[in-house]
């Protein structure tokens, strides 16, 4: 799989994305991986850059993937530029909220590392339940059937 990301853009005061564009051209020969549980526990390290104490170092080698990666202890510090799970707690049942992805998981599955990045909430967008389940999911899968 080759991939380009070309653009994202992100509203850092609702702490959600706009849009993200990728150019995407899968291998017709290569295996797929199995959608990953669900887990939503991967931040954007680069909006955590201004906290003091943040150790990027850490991170600052993971640049093709914007610096994503799982984040067990940092939602406190990273959380005031990016949408984190606590807030979509109590959203998914009483409002009817899902997260929906910009870049469908499925069509990165041919790519373990860059499939489990897809759950980190800036690809997210807040979808009622019923449109991401049915009108976005129909779309995610026509996408899928054009790139392969």
């Amino acid at each position: 799989m080759i991939t380009c990301h070309t653009r994202l853009e992100y509203f850092f005061y609702f702490s959600i994305p706009i849009y993200s564009a990728y150019k995407i051209m899968r291998d017709p020969n290569q295996g797929t991986n199995k959608r990953p549980d669900s887990n939503w526990h991967h931040v954007c390290f680069g909006l955590c850059l201004d906290e003091d104490d943040f150790d990027f170092s850490a991170v600052a080698d993971q640049s093709f993937y914007s610096n994503i990666d799982q984040c067990d202890n940092c939602f406190d510090k990273c959380g005031k530029y990016q949408a984190v799970t606590s807030d979509y707690y109590d959203n998914t049942s009483g409002l009817k909220i899902d997260r929906g992805h910009l870049l469908p998981n499925g069509i990165t599955n041919q790519d373990a590392l860059w499939q489990s990045t897809t759950f980190t909430l800036t690809n997210v967008a807040p979808q009622h339940s019923t449109f991401n389940q049915v009108a976005w999911n129909q779309l995610e899968w026509s996408v899928l059937k054009q790139l392969s």
